[in-house]
């Protein structure tokens, strides 16, 4: 007989998976199934995925000795290693003829196979039983037993027929023969000559059929009916009953009474079995039996003897610490509510209410000294931030780019005023945006900036006794960590808080290290790439909320990045919920609040680098002009050539320099702050145009942002062929494509071209004609816009962009008058004004 080779390989053959396929797979896109149709049909690709993802699984995994011996030798063995195996024609056959009748017994059949768990009779379990029965797929009421069925088969063959089909005896015999593969005590069925009711059942293999065959057995396509008390409906619970009440010795953190994180809450535990009350002698009878399946007050219970063991010494231990417990531990146990019963007294209980309930605070009425009018969505955040800090807990405000944590956060600080100045600490390319808010909005906030080789390192306290809030980076918060660690902060906030989710960083360290009386983290993003990030920002705001860094890479992060697991999933989400304020622009309560378009300025300081360049170009300028005193239109050359070095050193010493040295970020503050602005952009799913005038610096970014960082980026300027400009558009539109970066020149990209799929736009450097600007932020703010655009202005602190910025700003008669098309405007001023106007301004800068 001739051989032939064949690939093995794993097939799933569940009717439970069959079904789910068939739901899902109207959903598939269109360009997943390409092809030919018969081959790539929905169902049939998404078959073929799971094939292929099933025979990955097996071909990975490592056997033991006893698996790869059992099957030594037979077909079997060459598929657990994925290897092509020789068959002659009557074993394939043979082989064929067994897959074809296994595929048909799970969609030809008229019933359906049921498997029911019979209870034992008394608590010693000895006598549980299982039974077989047929249910009809046409009246799923009608349910026959299988002894029943096989005695009178020919004398109710009519009835059977109309009911189970015609060829009931046929399928049930395959049926029987494929699951008694999977749960092989079904054979006795076979022996018995389909004569026996109930197959009887030791109280091991009763509750091995519970934990482990019906489930192979329901996957395959089978009923399982079990007893109520093993649903989850009707399953009890070993739990932990906690009675938390306020102790009376515990000061309230604040002047309304509540709580604060570190107050002690007196603490009652009481063993509990479901809503059965145990005394500690019948906790430690369940503990000693020798089955994990046991009967207790009439009922069987499963019980996990491991969590059991963890409760006992919860108890045992807080009885010898005479019962008390802290906030933070009251919290992780009500979020558990698998192995917790918690109730509470009045006080408690309203205080929790208020914590768990986000809409149960009152909102207040913003500062009066808060020079804007918040948004509604943004009072309810300052209102929140306000009630944390009354409960005594330290907040995360983690709302999406854009919906100003910034005003937030200030509003928050005119509302409650403190004696002791606060700290807030930032990525270094928003020191100075924070503290121009901060004048804009709330000059009445005393702030200043300790950053800069010239910041105050002696007598720190007594610098900064009268000021309110004093703004620093993460990098000197390293540094500066004895400075720091000698205050008594009112607050420490950390910007962009996802810089501290390393927790062995040494800047992360240094802020453990100081001390407050409350903490507020801000954050588009609490999680980036892994749970212990979260962990990291918790430790904090909460610290214990989450338990040690050991502990919660056991009990969270593992199971659920790595196993999926939903159940600690959701116990994560139910502790860390009430300190978590997130909206998102898509939020429908938001969207009602939010402008059509919103300008913001970014301010960013000069690097070191960028500064002294900048001094050396002003004093460079000025000896210039001064030695053409006679000669006003050398003068004015002079002020135009001035003018594009001094912007071009605020982007990048490498533009202004000419040099070929690298286009690095830490080398420009502007750079930096465009990075992080792309990186939140993308992350959201929100893509971006940047514009600049010139196209060296476009250039720059674009390699920098498709190579450093990744992102899918397009590039239009002046010399773009029209075939290719619009190409690109194309592709930047298209909805279904990701996120993009489009870099364009101002003059080529400012006019002519829609690219709505933006919803940023950031002016990297400033054309000072507000038209001019305002026609490229259109690009993206125009017809079929569907999200709010945000036109992101930078502006270099202390330079002559940030002192032409405030002209317009103010609309003096200057501006109003000569404005024009260009910058020409600007060496139309005198020699001594416009010396004047390019000073860098130390003090901010």
């Amino acid at each position: 007989i001739q051989s032939q080779t064949f690939h093995s390989k794993w097939q799933l053959i569940s009717n439970d998976f069959s079904q789910r396929v068939k739901l899902i797979a109207p959903s598939m896109p269109l360009s997943a199934c390409l092809g030919d149709f018969d081959q790539f049909e929905p169902v049939s690709a998404l078959e073929h995925f799971a094939d292929v993802c099933l025979n990955r699984i097996v071909s990975q995994t490592s056997f033991t000795q006893k698996t790869v011996k059992s099957v030594t030798g037979t077909l079997v063995e060459s598929a657990l290693y994925g290897e092509k195996t020789t068959l002659c024609e009557d074993d394939y056959q043979h082989w064929h003829a067994w897959h074809s009748r296994l595929l048909s017994e799970q969609t030809g059949a008229e019933f359906r196979l049921c498997f029911k768990l019979v209870e034992a009779s008394n608590g010693q379990g000895d006598d549980w039983g299982l039974e077989v029965l047929l249910q009809s797929q046409s009246d799923p009421s009608f349910m026959l037993h299988l002894d029943e069925y096989w005695q009178n088969k020919a004398e109710k063959h009519t009835l059977y027929s109309k009911l189970l089909g015609h060829h009931v005896e046929r399928f049930l015999l395959l049926q029987l023969g494929y699951s008694s593969r999977l749960y092989p005590l079904i054979e006795e069925f076979f022996e018995s000559k389909m004569q026996l009711k109930q197959l009887r059942l030791s109280h091991q293999q009763a509750f091995n059929f519970l934990k482990e065959d019906a489930w192979a057995l329901n996957a395959c396509g089978y009923r399982i009916i079990v007893p109520a008390w093993w649903t989850s409906k009707g399953r009890l619970k070993a739990k932990a009953k906690l009675n938390a009440k306020t102790n009376t010795s515990s000061k309230p953190a604040a002047a309304n009474g509540f709580l604060s994180q570190d107050s002690l809450i007196q603490f009652d535990f009481q063993y509990a079995m479901g809503e059965h009350q145990l005394d500690a002698n019948e906790w430690q009878q369940l503990l000693d039996a020798k089955s994990d399946l046991i009967y207790f007050r009439g009922s069987w219970v499963e019980i996990d003897k491991a969590e059991m063991l963890k409760m006992q010494k919860l108890i045992e231990t807080s009885k010898k610490d005479q019962q008390f417990g802290s906030l933070n531990d009251l919290i992780s146990m009500a979020a558990d509510t698998e192995n917790y019963d918690v109730e509470l007294d009045e006080h408690v209980k309203r205080m929790f209410d208020h914590l768990t309930n986000k809409e149960a605070f009152k909102q207040v009425t913003q500062p009066k000294n808060l020079n804007a009018q918040l948004r509604p969505y943004q009072n309810r955040g300052m209102s929140w931030l306000a009630y944390l800090e009354d409960l005594g807990m330290n907040p995360c405000l983690a709302d999406d780019m854009g919906l100003g944590k910034t005003m937030q956060v200030i509003s928050l600080l005119l509302l409650k005023p403190k004696t002791q100045p606060a700290l807030l600490i930032a990525p270094t390319s928003v020191v100075g945006n924070w503290l121009k808010e901060i004048q804009k909005f709330a000059p009445e906030l005393n702030a200043i900036i300790h950053h800069g080789g010239d910041r105050k390192q002696n007598d720190f306290a007594a610098h900064i006794a009268d000021y309110q809030l004093v703004i620093s980076s993460y990098g000197l918060l390293r540094r500066d960590k004895a400075l720091f660690k000698d205050i008594n902060w009112s607050r420490i906030i950390i910007d962009e808080a996802q810089n501290v989710k390393n927790p062995s960083a040494q800047q992360t360290k240094a802020l453990l290290s100081l001390s407050a009386n409350s903490r507020i983290a801000l954050t588009g993003t609490p999680v980036e790439n892994r749970l212990m990030d979260l962990w990291s920002i918790f430790n904090f705001l909460n610290p214990g909320l989450l338990g040690s860094q050991a502990n919660f890479k056991k009990i969270f992060e593992t199971p659920i990045q790595r196993d999926n697991d939903l159940v600690q999933n959701k116990l994560l989400k139910n502790i860390v919920e009430p300190f978590i304020l997130r909206r998102l622009k898509t939020d429908k309560s938001i969207i009602q609040d939010l402008p059509d378009k919103i300008e913001q300025k970014v301010y960013c300081e000069l690097s070191s680098e960028q500064a002294s360049l900048y001094q050396t170009l002003v004093d460079e300028i000025t000896d210039k002009i001064e030695a053409a005193e006679q000669d006003p239109s050398m003068q004015k050359a002079l002020m135009l050539s001035a003018l594009l070095r001094l912007k071009q050193c605020c982007n990048h010493p490498a533009q202004v320099l000419q040099d070929g040295s690298e286009f690095s970020v830490d080398r420009s503050i502007k750079l930096q702050r465009l990075v992080e602005l792309c990186k939140e952009a993308i992350a959201n799913n929100e893509s971006i145009l940047i514009f600049s005038q010139f196209t060296e610096i476009c250039e720059q970014l674009q390699t920098l942002i498709k190579n450093q960082l990744g992102f899918n980026t397009h590039y239009l300027h002046g010399g773009t062929s029209r075939t290719k400009r619009e190409k690109m558009v194309e592709e930047f539109q298209q909805p279904d494509s990701p996120a993009s970066v489009f870099v364009l020149s101002l003059k080529a990209g400012g006019v002519g071209i829609t690219l709505t799929k933006a919803n940023h736009v950031i002016h990297f450097d400033r054309w000072w004609n507000p038209a001019v600007e305002n026609q490229a932020t259109d690009r993206a703010f125009r017809i079929g816009q569907q999200k709010t655009v945000f036109a992101h202005k930078f502006i270099s602190i202390g330079t002559i962009e940030e002192k032409i910025d405030d002209m317009l700003e103010s609309k003096q008669k200057i501006a109003d008058s000569i404005v024009g098309n260009d910058e020409s405007w600007l060496s139309k001023l005198d020699a001594k004004s416009f010396v004047k106007l390019i000073q860098l301004s130390r003090e901010n800068a």
